[in-house]
Formats: structure tokens, C-alpha cells, sequence
């Protein structure tokens, strides 16, 4: 549990770095943040990877960002390496326990939805001060995020349909089980009492999914 916390708040650093440094693009070029391991060494760790790949990195140790955690912003002349290359060779020294580009995030005004004044819940949880950092939707490594719902939904609702989950790896309607997954055409997902896809429908997994997954700031 303290391990997954601790990469939990990593990350949260890690887009906050981020929010400061720059404000366009996804990622910061050249960039790289990083968590060593115990009794690690950022300055013995930028003079190993000074050279990558045979390319001169220029690579140099920014910052710290977090003494607990052992957080560390390093910076490379991205002209020389690939930002990916340089990302894999950090994750492979045998120092670094982590390490992830230093991806931007752009603060949210409060969503333009006509009833959002009307959902006390954002005011409750205080959800605007959250968007502020993140708006979600992606991982810290830039993975979509899936949520799975046990329950029919109204997937063809306005706020819903533009998020919700598709089978990509399915042909609808072929009556042929494309993905091999063991079930056919489950494109929208499965529905196991009638042994179809047809997940359409339902009060209460609407609202579910209203609360996970629905596009805002979309009046």
C-alpha cells in the first residue's frame, strides 16, 4: 500500500512540475523526472548516461523535486536523442526506480455544462481544485483510462457516448468472434443474461456512468 502511495503522489508531482515549466505542449522536450533508488547518487547517475546510444546527451540534473521521495528533474538536449530513448535508458539504470517525461497539463475553468451549478457533489469534494491539476482520462504515462461497469447504461446519451468504450478489435454485427476473446460481436461490451453486446439501457448504470466518464465543459 505505501509503495503504491508513494508512486501515486510521485505522479502527482510529477504533473505539477509540469503545470510550472510549460503551458502548450504535452510533454516538456528534454525533460525527465525521475525517482532514485535509496542512496542513489543524480549527479553519478547524469555522468553515466552523458553519452547514450553514442549520441553526447548534455544531460544534467535540474533539480530536486522531492527529498522523501527521492524525486529528481533532469534535463537533456533532446536534439541529440530521441526523448524515448533517453526515457528508456534512465528506466534501465539500475539506480533509478522510476522515471517519466514531464507532461504539461493545462488548467480547467470551471466546465460551461448548464447544470453543473446544480451538481453539489463538485462543490462538496471541492472537484474544481482537482482540474485544476488533472482532468483525468489518461494515465501519467499517457495510457486511456478504462473503467469497467457492471450495470447497462444509456450509451447513446449526449454526455456519454463520446467516452464510452468501444471493441475496436471486433466487426459488429459478423456474428464472428474477431478478437477471440470467447464472445461475439461484443463491441459496446458483453451482456451475459442475453448473451449479446446490447449493454444499452439502466437508470442507475447511466448515472454510475454519468459520474465516471461523461463529457464535460460540452453545452
Amino acid at each position: 500500500m505505501l509503495k503504491a502511495l508513494r508512486k501515486t503522489l510521485l505522479c502527482l508531482l510529477f504533473t505539477a512540475q509540469a503545470i510550472i515549466a510549460f503551458s502548450q505542449a504535452s510533454i516538456v522536450p528534454g525533460d525527465v523526472l525521475v525517482m532514485l533508488r535509496p542512496g542513489a547518487s543524480a549527479m553519478q547517475v547524469a555522468a553515466d548516461l552523458a553519452t547514450v546510444q553514442g549520441a553526447q546527451t548534455n544531460l544534467r540534473v535540474v533539480q530536486e523535486v522531492s527529498a522523501p521521495m527521492r524525486a529528481w528533474l533532469f534535463h537533456f538536449d533532446a536534439q541529440a536523442l530521441p526523448q524515448a530513448d533517453m526515457l528508456r535508458a534512465f528506466r534501465n539504470h539500475p539506480e533509478v526506480q522510476m522515471a517519466q517525461n514531464n507532461h504539461v497539463i493545462k488548467e480547467r475553468a470551471l466546465p460551461n455544462d448548464p447544470q453543473f451549478a446544480q451538481q453539489w457533489q463538485h462543490q462538496n469534494i471541492q472537484s474544481e481544485n482537482a482540474w485544476n491539476i488533472t482532468t483525468g482520462g489518461v494515465t501519467a504515462a499517457g495510457d486511456t483510462i478504462v473503467v469497467a461497469i457492471i450495470e447497462k447504461a444509456d450509451l447513446t446519451h449526449p454526455d456519454l457516448a463520446a467516452n464510452a468504450w468501444i471493441n475496436h478489435g471486433e466487426i459488429p454485427g459478423n456474428g464472428i468472434d474477431d478478437d477471440g476473446n470467447g464472445y461475439v460481436d461484443d463491441v459496446r461490451g458483453w451482456n451475459p443474461s442475453a448473451g449479446n453486446d446490447n449493454v444499452y439501457s439502466g437508470y442507475h448504470g447511466t448515472e454510475v456512468a454519468g459520474m465516471i466518464g461523461a463529457v464535460g465543459n460540452n453545452n
